[in-house]
């Protein structure tokens, strides 16, 4: 319900679950379950190792067969660099794709906000910059090492960015999105928003948001993900320390992209469809979506006219944990049509 009515008719969801969708018979059966019970098409990423524990590599091979569309872990533990190196090269050979949500934990810290003006002005523990450019350097050498086509999903930082940038220019096979959260909002909101704020990667300064904005629309970012994160009341607790990392984004991301990436110009349509259509579906390798004579076409109505705010009532997800609550934004979905 929340991806139809934030205008998606389809998704690409994690491994996690359980179990974790590290094994063909798991994976054929929420394929079977989606294509019988979603409201929308449904992708899905297999596991990276085995129930996303970091320990054990998964079938990368019969996983692509059965139809994964691509491999990652997730935000869980990274694997350490031997079994990383060697899952690049394996997911290199059968052509498929690896999607990395580069952290290194070992820098947070039990950190909960970004490292800078914020975490000293509330005593709370920082999350460097580092934490982040560093593990996308560790990608970037094994993919340009194996040839493995990379993703880098939630690049959050000026430093990140500027690394994809040349990454792409020394044509290594990367692409790269970012989070709606990082590109609307900066760690100052932590103030007003408190643990709804809590978003990981966590909401960086101003300049890097306008680095992040500058890269979706120069190119140098390739799309935007969701990064749809439910979680109970209980484990977005008021205080932030406590609280859990994430936010609940699909039925407000493109509507956010359309607010905060075109705040005082004219809404580029062609480039919000290549951010949230024909770019994501490449990168994927799946169908790219099109309306054509004699087409099964997906499509969604958008009025970029009229301004909304986002209500409790407008929410259609289980979960509560959106940080764009009682926001006004424009380019509202008037209605999603499916096939």
């Amino acid at each position: 319900n929340s991806a139809i009515n934030g205008g998606y008719s389809r998704v690409t969801v994690a491994p996690f679950g359980t179990p974790v969708t590290d094994r063909p018979e798991v994976l054929s059966d929420r394929m079977a379950k989606s294509a019988r019970d979603a409201k929308c098409a449904v992708s899905f990423i297999g596991a990276l190792s085995v129930g996303c524990a970091g320990k054990e590599l998964c079938d990368y091979h019969t996983l692509s067969e059965c139809g994964a569309v691509a491999f990652s872990d997730g935000m869980y533990e990274s694997l350490p660099d031997s079994l990383l190196r060697e899952a690049m090269s394996r997911i290199a050979e059968v052509d498929a794709l690896i999607i990395a949500t580069p952290r290194l934990l070992k820098c947070y810290s039990g950190g909960s906000v970004n490292l800078g003006r914020v975490s000293k002005l509330m005593g709370y523990n920082g999350i460097p910059y580092s934490a982040e450019v560093a593990d996308v350097a560790r990608y970037l050498i094994y993919a340009a090492e194996t040839g493995c086509r990379l993703h880098l999903a939630g690049i959050s930082t000026e430093q990140g960015v500027e690394a994809v940038y040349l990454a792409k220019k020394h044509g290594i096979n990367v692409t790269a999105s970012a989070f709606p959260c990082n590109f609307s909002f900066n760690e100052n909101d932590i103030l007003f928003y408190g643990s709804n704020a809590k978003v990981w990667p966590p909401l960086r300064t101003e300049s890097d948001v306008a680095a992040v904005r500058r890269a979706l629309i120069d190119g140098t970012l390739d799309c935007v993900s969701s990064c749809h994160i439910p979680l109970t009341e209980k484990e977005k607790s008021n205080d932030i320390e406590l609280s859990k990392f994430g936010v609940i984004g699909l039925q407000t991301a493109f509507s956010a992209a359309g607010t905060y990436l075109f705040p005082t110009s004219k809404v580029d349509a062609h480039k919000l469809i290549e951010l949230f259509s024909s770019a994501p579906a490449k990168i994927l390798g799946v169908r790219k979506p099109e309306i054509a004579p004699g087409e099964i076409s997906c499509f969604s109505l958008v009025n970029f006219d009229r301004d909304f705010i986002v209500s409790e009532n407008y929410l259609k997800s289980r979960s509560s944990n959106e940080i764009f609550k009682g926001l006004t934004l424009r380019g509202e979905i008037h209605r999603t049509f499916i096939d």
